[in-house]
């Protein structure tokens, strides 16, 4: 309903401070719960810090969405979260999100034993952190997905 909600009246809800993030972090949330109920996984604390994993995906996706298109929106009039804040505060609580998703897939790994999972995906982080170029959302962009889909495919196989 939500992610309808959104698509229907993505122009007037883009222009609200944080709703589109709360409703990227919401959809992903209930995306994972959906798959995990279909694939008959017991809902549990495991599955409550996964789904806030996907989710915070999803939110500083959206929010990255907003740096990237920037000036196309300024030049419409259609500034949504970057009315009231400012790019650089944008840039680093997309950073702090991102902080705060690798310590709950690192969490999970170090609830189910997985120490050395743990350790990997934190030196993972760490050396993207160094390795950040605030001038280039693009390749910030592209940086940020190869770490987050080697997190999920490492999430997945541990699962499976």
């Amino acid at each position: 309903v939500l992610a309808f909600i959104y698509s229907y009246y993505k122009e007037q809800i883009r222009q609200m401070t944080l709703l589109p993030q709360a409703i990227h972090l919401l959809c992903g949330i209930s995306y994972f719960f959906i798959g995990a109920n279909l694939g008959k996984v017991q809902n549990d604390q495991n599955t409550l810090i996964l789904s806030l994993y996907f989710g915070l995906l999803y939110a500083f996706g959206s929010l990255n969405s907003e740096l990237i298109d920037y000036k196309a929106d300024k030049s419409v009039n259609a500034l949504g979260i970057l009315k009231k804040f400012s790019m650089s505060q944008i840039y680093y609580a997309i950073i702090a999100l991102q902080f705060l998703s690798i310590f709950l897939v690192s969490y999970y790994f170090y609830q189910t034993n997985n120490y050395s999972l743990v350790a990997f995906i934190c030196f993972g982080f760490l050396v993207y952190l160094k390795n950040l170029d605030k001038k280039n959302l693009l390749a910030f962009r592209r940086t940020y997905r190869l770490l987050f889909n080697f997190c999920t495919l490492i999430l997945l196989l541990g699962i499976l």
